[in-house]
């Protein structure tokens, strides 16, 4: 059974996911700790660890490339333990590239006093890949 503070931190995953659709980059970094990391898992361009100033450079950027300033992500399901969520979501954009970009990702959040203080993302990086080369 579900603690109270297990499914209000599935809740912010969801809630996050709701915001970030919306391109609005000071509501999306609302939802993070002052001192949060956002970490990218592979080895392509976009991989790497984010703190909240290059990660409001990167939803930026995102938001230039996206057709309606924002690339939509779908919370699917999560888990939680803790102070941790593990999420399945999913993304969908047109990119101002023409091509269409859906991937699917596993995210492992870590709450601390209501915000995002650590989110590691797996992506299908192939993907990514091709539909930002040029």
């Amino acid at each position: 059974m579900a603690t109270d503070t297990q499914t209000r931190n599935k809740e912010i995953v969801a809630q996050f996911c709701t915001t970030f659709s919306t391109g609005d980059v000071d509501a999306i970094l609302d939802y993070f700790a002052a001192d949060a990391l956002w970490h990218i898992t592979g080895s392509i361009a976009t991989s790497g660890d984010y703190d909240m100033v290059a990660f409001r450079e990167f939803v930026t950027g995102v938001g230039q490339i996206a057709e309606g300033g924002a690339i939509t992500f779908t919370y699917v399901d999560s888990i939680a333990e803790g102070d941790r969520v593990a999420a399945e979501i999913t993304s969908t954009a047109v990119f101002v590239n023409g091509r269409t970009y859906s991937n699917e990702y596993s995210w492992h959040v870590e709450i601390r006093d209501g915000k995002i203080w650590r989110l590691r993302e797996y992506q299908d990086t192939a993907h990514t890949v091709a539909v930002l080369a040029p």
